[in-house]
C-alpha cells in the first residue's frame, strides 16, 4: 500500500445530510480533511455525533476506522 495510506490520524466524527457519516481531522501541516466513513465500519463501531477514532486513510476520499479513542458523553 502507498506510504500516505499508513499514517494514522485522530478524527472527529459527524454527520452530513442526514446520511453520510464522515471524519474530520488536521493533518501535520494544520490543513483540515474530511473523510466519508464505509457503512460497515459505521455499523461495527457504532460510530455517532461527537466520536474519537483513529482512522487510516484509503483511496477515493474514504477512511479505514482503527479503534474508537472516546466517546461522547
Amino acid at each position: 500500500m502507498a506510504e500516505k495510506y499508513k499514517t494514522k490520524y485522530v478524527a472527529e466524527v459527524s454527520i452530513v445530510a442526514h446520511e453520510f457519516w464522515v471524519a474530520i481531522f488536521k493533518d501535520k501541516k494544520g490543513s483540515q480533511h474530511i473523510r466519508q466513513i464505509t457503512k460497515a465500519d459505521a455499523w461495527k463501531y457504532d460510530v455517532q455525533v461527537g466520536l474519537f477514532v483513529e482512522l487510516e486513510l484509503r483511496p477515493y476520499n474514504s477512511c479505514k476506522i482503527l479503534k474508537v479513542v472516546s466517546r461522547p458523553l
